[in-house]
């Protein structure tokens, strides 16, 4: 924990502390001992010795918030999401989902829960509805366990295709 060292000091940054923000604090500090700190080190101080600036930080109601270029991007946007997906901004003021899934549920419906949309080329920024297949997730976790996903779609479709033969397989073996 940081102290200040002389009753100059003490003096000084208490007289300084008042109205001023901790940029300033910086500055003013600077320019009476040249020595440089850092904002860490006023919060410390501050809270070491009870300082405090008077300056209320908080929002005020109705205030919104100060940097909303987030936010305000406009319906339609796209940006990148988890694992390299593509989101794209469906309404305000902050719904975004992923893009495949969107143009696959614009041309076809709600998804079911126990499907999995998978990228036949391989490609997460392909997200052209030819592209784009349904499957089971029985379906994908064995396509996954056996390295059926491929670069090209026809092989990948033909991934699909042992995969359900695999399930249709084991399921006859059970009964």
């Amino acid at each position: 924990m940081w102290a200040l060292t002389t009753q100059e000091k003490y003096d000084y940054f208490k007289s300084i502390v008042k109205g001023n923000t901790t940029e300033q604090i910086l500055d003013l500090w600077y320019k009476k001992f040249g020595e440089v700190k850092s904002e860490l080190w006023v919060r410390d101080i501050k809270h070491k010795y009870k300082f405090h600036s008077g300056i209320d930080t908080r929002f005020k109601k109705g205030q919104g918030r100060i940097n909303n270029s987030y936010n305000l991007k406009p319906i339609g946007s796209e940006r990148k999401g988890y694992r390299g997906l593509i989101m794209i901004k469906v309404s305000q003021p902050d719904k975004w989902v992923y893009k495949h899934k969107w143009v696959w549920e614009q041309a076809n419906g709600k998804m079911p829960r126990d499907k999995v949309l998978i990228f036949l080329d391989g490609d997460k920024g392909n997200c052209d509805l030819s592209n784009l297949e349904l499957i089971d997730r029985k379906e994908e976790l064995i396509m996954a366990r056996k390295n059926l996903f491929f670069k090209h779609s026809v092989l990948t479709k033909t991934g699909i295709s042992i995969a359900r033969l695999d399930l249709k397989a084991s399921s006859c073996i059970k009964l």
